[in-house]
């Protein structure tokens, strides 16, 4: 599981950049959302936009040059690590959007919605590695890896889409200034 861990710190280390890309803007987001913005899903259209386009350029680096990140990190015995490295090079552009699609759900206080997303993306992935590991070892934890962050992407699509056609629905036909979320 050395391998595995090797290339997993390299991937976790790249997700510093949604991160900081997603705390820099949260608050511009909770302010328009709470003005009730119609900007706001350009707004978050542009954060969104600019997330996937970093994680799919830090994926693009991890995956072709895998070889020489592991090498030059961790040395030759580590060879093994390059083809998990690869296999999470994929789940990065997810990942990203994870991040930020998390930070969203904390700037629009919906703050459980992440935590049921992780708790069920958790669940997902301790049986998929149950599932994988003793077959594929280290290729399977990167595998079962990956297909958790686009598991958890999918759920975060599925309930913000939900959530935002549930808002829309609240603020049509509404007097500009008056909080929709109060009209019950």
């Amino acid at each position: 599981m050395a391998l595995y861990g090797a290339s997993a710190n390299i991937a976790t280390g790249a997700r510093l950049l949604p991160a900081a890309i997603g705390q820099g803007s949260m608050s511009t987001v909770s302010r328009a959302f709470s003005r009730f913005d119609p900007h706001i899903s350009r707004l978050l259209g542009l954060i969104y936009a600019t997330t996937l386009a970093s994680g799919i350029g830090v994926a693009l680096v991890c995956y072709l040059m895998a070889d020489s990140i592991i090498i030059l990190i961790f040395g030759d015995q580590f060879r093994g690590a390059i083809s998990c490295l690869k296999t999470l090079a994929l789940a990065i552009p997810f990942g990203y959007f994870n991040i930020v699609s998390w930070l969203v759900c904390v700037a629009i206080h919906r703050d459980r919605l992440p935590s049921l997303i992780i708790a069920v993306g958790a669940l997902i992935n301790i049986a998929l590695n149950v599932a994988l590991i003793p077959r594929f070892h280290q290729e399977g934890a990167a595998e079962a890896a990956c297909a958790t962050e686009i598991i958890v992407s999918c759920a975060y699509v599925f309930m913000l889409v939900r959530y935002a056609r549930g808002l829309r629905h609240r603020t049509e036909g509404t007097i500009r200034g008056v909080d929709p979320l109060s009209i019950r």
